[in-house]
């Protein structure tokens, strides 16, 4: 009799752990409906197939044993579950209640340049284009004299790439250089890199508290088409800082009521007003990315005239990581290429992580230029999509 109240206890308590996740799974909404209704489901059913064993006379102690066993590892999945969505849940609100942006500027100087130490650097004029960007740089200007405890001059200049340009031809003798301009700089001045160095002991990364996330959002009618937005950036490891390029601007049009999805390639180098940082001037696509997402999604909605409802932002390290999770793709490719470390053969072929980025980025090689590499992008993109959602 004790075993049957333990068993009936243990019953009651899966009871209100069905309950509870029940009540997280929509309230937290973090899955698609069909998937939690699935999920709940089936665990509606257990929950009635061992109401039916619980309040059955069992004669067998193993049976009465496996039982209660079995309740008790059902409570522990609903526990589990319970904890990490809520854990899950509480990560989300704490991100969202502030936007961490990482600055990362460095002084540059010429190549051949003797400059070294502080004293060095105090008794010259640094360059910076500080009303272009002076909500950028004003923290690391600050950082930078409390660092250097001198008195240093600070003066400006129209841009980035006209005080890179003045540096190369040894008009001015420092460089304060945003990071996230430097791929502009290079575009513009090929040279730059090879001709200039670093102050290492300078280069600094700031973490600081933005204004409040702005949830730019469209709202979208139950079962209406919507868009997606998917901005990538040339570069690798963490996609913390807020302001990057923008080389692969990707819109996909999704149609919940014929399933079907339509995949718009934009070339970077299409030639638009920028809006928002750009204030409406004509610059290459991929530019707006430099001045913040938003910038992008409202580019690209007064070129298109449509409605941006969601955006991602990817670099080549999340690409690379996702093709592996999903143990890579198949795409078909029209016509054989190389690339400086791959031979892609025409066909079907088989990608993984780090081919996919080379088959993504490749435009040289190909008739189309970059034409021909966002219709590779849009293959690899479509090929994510078929392999996620098919089952394995």
């Amino acid at each position: 009799m004790k075993k049957n109240k333990s068993i009936i206890t243990a019953y009651f308590f899966t009871l209100i752990g069905f309950l509870a996740l029940f009540w997280m799974l929509f309230s937290y909404g973090i899955l698609p409906i069909r998937y939690r209704w699935l999920l709940v489901g089936i665990f509606a059913i257990l929950q009635v197939v061992f109401g039916f064993l619980v309040f059955r006379r069992f004669t067998s102690k193993i049976a009465k044993t496996s039982l209660f066993l079995i309740l008790i590892v059902l409570l522990l999945a609903y526990a589990g579950g319970s904890y990490y969505l809520g854990r899950g849940m509480d990560t989300l609100e704490r991100l969202s209640e502030k936007n961490v942006e990482e600055l990362r500027f460095s002084l540059v100087v010429p190549e051949d340049s003797a400059l070294e130490s502080w004293e060095d650097i105090a008794k010259k004029t640094i360059y910076a284009p500080l009303e272009k960007d002076a909500e950028k740089l004003n923290p690391f200007i600050q950082e930078l004299k409390e660092k250097s405890k001198k008195d240093l001059k600070i003066s400006t200049v129209d841009s980035y790439s006209k005080g890179a340009d003045d540096l190369l031809n040894g008009k001015i003798d420092i460089l304060l250089l945003n990071e996230a301009y430097r791929g502009l700089v290079e575009e513009e001045l090929k040279e730059f890199g090879d001709k200039t160095r670093t102050l290492d002991l300078f280069k600094l990364n700031i973490e600081r508290v933005t204004k409040e996330t702005k949830d730019i959002a469209k709202k979208v009618e139950k079962r209406e088409s919507f868009n997606f937005y998917i901005s990538g950036m040339d570069s690798y490891g963490d996609i913390k800082s807020t302001v990057s390029r923008s080389d692969v601007n990707l819109l996909l049009t999704i149609n919940p009521n014929t399933h079907r999805i339509l995949i718009t390639s934009i070339p970077r180098d299409s030639y638009l007003p920028i809006a928002g940082g750009g204030n409406d001037g004509y610059d290459k696509l991929t530019h707006a990315g430099i001045y913040g997402i938003e910038s992008s999604i409202k580019t690209i909605e007064n070129l298109l005239d449509v409605d941006i409802n969601y955006f991602a932002r990817i670099n080549f390290t999340s690409l690379i990581t996702m093709v592996e999770i999903l143990g890579g793709i198949e795409v078909q490719n029209e016509r054989a290429f190389s690339t400086g470390s791959s031979y892609f053969p025409q066909g079907n072929i088989f990608l993984n992580g780090e081919q996919a980025l080379s088959f993504s980025r490749e435009r040289y090689s190909l008739p189309g230029g970059d034409f021909d590499r966002g219709r590779n992008q849009g293959k690899v993109l479509s090929a994510m999509i078929e392999k996620a959602m098919t089952p394995s």
